[in-house]
């Protein structure tokens, strides 16, 4: 049987009729553990070893849906995943059916054009 959701108002792996869906279970590491649940924003909730977030909560750019591996002669072989896998640093963004300012939109990375400016 899937994990639920710990997200408040998400039903995902919540019955029969709805899709199933990916989750991740709590990270072991307390700070980030701790950072998880704030943006969860779940009252007095304490996660527990079986507490996990779906996979709908989380940008796409913490999602791992490949491996990589070099090869000796120096190409890369990428294998899919079955199931996706999250960063180290993950943490739940996405909010859809809470009030907006629940939601954190990541910030953009800077392009590097490979352009300095020297100072005369």
């Amino acid at each position: 049987m899937p994990r639920k959701c710990s997200v408040p108002k998400c039903r995902s792996n919540y019955d029969s009729t709805t899709e199933h869906v990916s989750t991740f279970k709590f990270p072991s590491d307390p700070v980030l553990s701790q950072k998880w649940i704030k943006n969860i924003n779940r009252k007095d909730f304490v996660a527990g070893k079986h507490s996990s977030v779906c996979i709908k909560h989380f940008e796409e750019e913490f999602i791992v849906r490949e491996d990589k591996a070099v090869r000796d002669d120096g190409t890369v072989l990428v294998v899919p995943r079955t199931i996706p896998a999250l960063k180290k640093d993950a943490y739940p963004t996405i909010f859809q059916n809470q009030p907006s300012y629940l939601s954190k939109k990541l910030p953009q990375k800077k392009k590097n054009t490979g352009r300095k400016r020297s100072r005369n």
